[in-house]
């Protein structure tokens, strides 16, 4: 009771000095408009941002700049929107000038420097660099064996690969950081020390089966097995089958050194014929290692003689390359497509260019490593040396790469479900070649320098479908192609059913989105030849942009596929130029994909700059094997983007608070990292 009399006096007091006392106006507060109004239109710019929507993204942060213009952040922001945009040049000049004031950030000079190297000659004058080991794969420990003896390797699209195991008759498959994730084992009696495995991209892997004198054929987890070849010197017959080789072309090429030649067989293991012997102007194989097919050629090394020895597919003798002062050639492969020859030379790894005889050692291991058999290019471009004798496999990167670290951009920021947060992640090379192969491992992620915890890899860019514009000529020229436009779109769409969506752009006078991704393939078949007009006065710039920011936010394997006649007109680049739409391109992952309805019209050189530099190519309606696999092209494209899940540590202020993300990326010796952010949803 005499608590209660306490506070019912207290309160008797209060409200009689609020009676007897005058009344005064509270002090004006100083409140900075112009800051609240900066920051209101940087939480815009910022979500816009995330939201994919760039050109209004420079809009709110422009806006915002005008209003606070020391704010260091919005600067970095609007360069990323510039940037995302295709000004680079905008960006770069952004960001030069804090980096010229002293205000940028190590990330921001990183950041500045790599799309320097990009627009230069550095994947140029990267070429030319050596290869080092990054990495080292043991196969044998104390307590255990994971491999032993491996005598050849295989690189797959998502950044895994095969490695067989000699002395253990196995074929395993590791991920790009080197773990282990399975083993294939075709059937019952499984594999009697393999030597060497092809993928030739048909859904089967072919293994050369030492022990059993045979060539096994299986699936990738293993079923669906075959064997082909016995032992014997007949035809079709085999004694000690090592290495491998496929061209494409439907055919596997084996060497046979017991036999002192190369046996080929079909996919589905029909014997073709046998070639390697002595015949008139050749004294024949002493002992074939490795094989390479390249542009209907056949190159075998000649381990003993020390030199390789070039066949056509049909087995005739061409000539024999013997200047290349080569110790014991064993396993061959391709560095990518222009000709360049990977020969396993004991400790080193020589590059023989066969279009231009230019020869180099593109890696020495002396005192590293103690026979490399096989190497061959990984789908992130470094090396996959296979170590015989030390049972290693050698993950080999070139040196001036080595150091530069990975470049690693956030291109969104999903703060919807707030305190869920969704990221997605590019990852690439310093001159943009896409990684793939990584999980949650490679990833740290932290809020305003806090870890967040383990991030979730729910999704990779090799996994993801085709998202893809189909942008239509609209010149006066393809007016008597309609027929050849409804027949490419349907080709097409129908190959795309169950891998993707599309939607159709009309590149006209202004460019019109005539069907989008739900309409039916009928409807948007007529709508690509049908909808629009046809004149002289169209504009190709413009129908690109368009095509490519309705691929924004990236949902997929982001493509363009452009029908057109070759001819770009006058007007086609009256509002962005090639390098804008470039940049754009690249921005975003976007590539370029022609057909052509007319053969023997020439192609514009902004469109072959276009198309080549952005990673497409061109193709001719009625070329032998249809265009439908322009779909399969885009879907096996290598796509180094992520998508990351986490629960969020901060507070947001109910929504008002702008918080930090870092995404931090390591793989082997190499990183990188990348800074964003985002904002929670309002609470009111």
């Amino acid at each position: 009771m005499y608590t209660c009399g306490v506070r019912r006096h207290s309160s008797l007091f209060l409200l009689a000095v609020l009676v007897i006392t005058p009344f005064k106006p509270l002090a004006a507060q100083n409140i900075n408009m112009a800051a609240v109004s900066a920051a209101e239109d940087f939480r815009s710019g910022v979500q816009a941002y995330n939201n994919g929507l760039f050109n209004k993204s420079i809009f709110y942060l422009e806006k915002s700049l005008a209003e606070n213009p020391t704010d260091n952040r919005t600067k970095d922001w609007l360069g990323l929107a510039y940037y995302r945009s295709g000004f680079s040049q905008n960006a770069l000049n952004l960001w030069q000038n804090l980096i010229d004031t002293g205000k940028a950030s190590a990330l921001i000079r990183t950041r500045v420097a790599t799309i320097a190297a990009r627009r230069g000659l550095g994947r140029e004058l990267s070429q030319q660099s050596r290869y080092v080991v990054a990495h080292t794969i043991q196969g044998v420990f104390p307590k255990y064996t994971v491999f032993q003896r491996p005598s050849a390797v295989a690189a797959m699209a998502d950044g895994s690969y095969y490695v067989v195991s000699f002395a253990t008759s196995e074929v395993l498959v590791l991920d790009a950081n080197g773990t282990l994730v399975r083993k294939v084992r075709p059937g019952l009696s499984g594999f009697n020390h393999p030597f060497d495995i092809v993928a030739p991209g048909n859904g089967y892997i072919y293994v050369s089966d030492y022990g059993s004198n045979q060539i096994v054929r299986c699936t990738p987890s293993g079923g669906d097995v075959k064997r082909f070849g016995s032992t014997g010197v007949g035809p079709g017959q085999l004694l000690g089958p090592q290495y491998l080789a496929s061209g494409g072309d439907g055919y596997i090429y084996a060497t046979d050194a017991g036999n002192q030649r190369v046996t080929k067989f079909g996919y589905n293991g029909n014997y073709v014929l046998s070639f390697g012997q002595p015949t008139g102007g050749f004294g024949g194989l002493t002992n074939p290692s490795g094989i390479a097919v390249y542009d209907n050629k056949v190159f075998v090394a000649d381990h003993d003689a020390k030199d390789i020895v070039v066949f056509d597919t049909s087995g005739n003798y061409l000539t024999t390359i013997s200047d290349l002062q080569l110790n014991g050639p064993e396993g061959l492969s391709f560095y990518g497509t222009t000709g360049e020859l990977l020969i396993s030379d004991g400790t080193r790894v020589v590059l023989y260019n066969v279009n231009s005889g230019a020869q180099e050692v593109i890696a020495d291991l002396s005192g590293t490593a103690q026979r490399i058999v096989k190497t061959v290019v990984d789908a992130n471009g470094d090396l996959l040396a296979t170590d015989f004798d030390a049972s290693k496999v050698f993950v080999l990167t070139q040196y001036d790469q080595m150091y530069s670290g990975l470049a690693v951009q956030v291109d969104r920021v999903f703060s919807e479900k707030f305190p869920d947060i969704t990221l997605n992640v590019t990852v690439e090379s310093r001159l943009g070649s896409p990684f793939t192969g990584l999980d949650g491992s490679n990833f740290v992620v932290t809020e305003g320098g806090y870890a967040v915890g383990n991030p979730r890899l729910v999704f990779t860019g090799m996994q993801s479908d085709a998202n893809m514009s189909v942008l239509v000529d609209r010149s006066q020229a393809m007016e008597s192609h309609k027929s050849d436009i409804q027949n490419a779109v349907s080709t097409i769409l129908t190959a795309l059913q169950g891998h993707g969506k599309a939607r159709i752009i009309s590149a006209g006078t202004t460019p019109v989105v005539e069907a989008g991704p739900d309409v039916p393939i009928n409807a948007a078949v007529r709508s690509a030849s049908a909808n629009g007009q046809y004149t002289s006065s169209w504009h190709f710039d413009q129908g690109l942009r368009l095509a490519s920011s309705e691929l924004i936010p990236k949902e997929g394997k982001s493509a363009v596929v452009f029908i057109t006649q070759g001819n770009l007109g006058k007007g086609a680049f009256s509002q962005y130029s090639p390098t804008q739409l470039l940049q754009y391109m690249q921005a975003n992952d976007i590539s370029l994909y022609c057909v052509l309805v007319d053969q023997t019209a020439a192609v514009s050189q902004e469109l072959q700059y276009l198309t080549t530099q952005s990673g497409g190519k061109v193709y001719y309606l009625y070329r032998p094997v249809g265009i439908g696999g322009i779909v399969d092209d885009i879907l096996g494209a290598r796509d180094g983007s992520y998508v990351l899940e986490y629960t969020s540590p901060s507070q947001s202020d109910f929504g008002r608070a702008f918080i930090p993300v870092e995404v931090e990326v390591h793989l082997f010796s190499r990183s990188g990292r990348d800074q964003s952010g985002y904002f929670a949803p309002l609470q009111f």
